[in-house]
């Protein structure tokens, strides 16, 4: 249950005073269910649910804003879906953005790795160890007759997995590929 305050027909505030239930779907985060209003008020006691009605698993990084402003108070109980692995844990950012988010809770090993390698008809698979998920596989963009410098193109989705299937294509000759750890930029 909710009261909003109005002025002019425009909701000020919204008061949650009991339950409020989300629906989320990772494959249409942007569609997924959101309460909008200019502010928004937890009283004690309220409850919030949060359902995945999507059939993706949820991952790292998947961010849901629930909320379209910060929040106000706290929910005497949150239900929130389950999360695939035992490795991701959910974000409680309500009360500075309106967002709950999955993330890792496992410790990015920041020190250097070995990418191992198998090959299957024409489909090469690399790997890296669990514990340097949040890495990112990158390939060069230029040719072996050029130095490789600072042209390197990260694998999409590389820094959520631990390891990526490459079609193998005689055309391309060598290809290199490598593990970087993403430098974070401070302030």
């Amino acid at each position: 249950m909710a009261n909003g305050s109005e002025s002019l027909g425009i909701p000020r505030r919204l008061t949650v005073a009991g339950s409020v239930l989300i629906k989320i779907d990772r494959a249409a985060a942007t569609n997924s269910g959101r309460l909008n209003a200019p502010a928004v008020v937890v009283n004690a006691g309220a409850t919030l649910a949060v359902n995945n009605i999507g059939s993706t698993h949820l991952a790292a990084g998947d961010t849901f804003m629930l909320f379209s402003t910060p929040v106000s108070g706290s929910f005497n109980i949150t239900s929130l879906p389950p999360l695939p692995s035992s490795g991701l844990d959910w974000t409680n950012q309500l009360a500075l953005n309106g967002t709950s988010a999955g993330a890792s809770t496992v410790t990015v090993n920041t020190n250097g790795t070995n990418i191992t390698t198998t090959v299957s008809g024409s489909t090469l698979t690399l790997s890296w160890p669990v514990d340097h998920l949040g890495w990112h596989l990158q390939v060069p963009t230029n040719s072996l007759s050029a130095e490789f410098g600072t042209n390197w193109l990260t694998i999409p989705g590389s820094d959520t997995a631990v390891s990526t299937n490459i079609t193998i294509s005689p055309e391309n000759g060598s290809v290199f590929y490598r593990m970087v750890y993403p430098k974070v930029d401070v302030g």
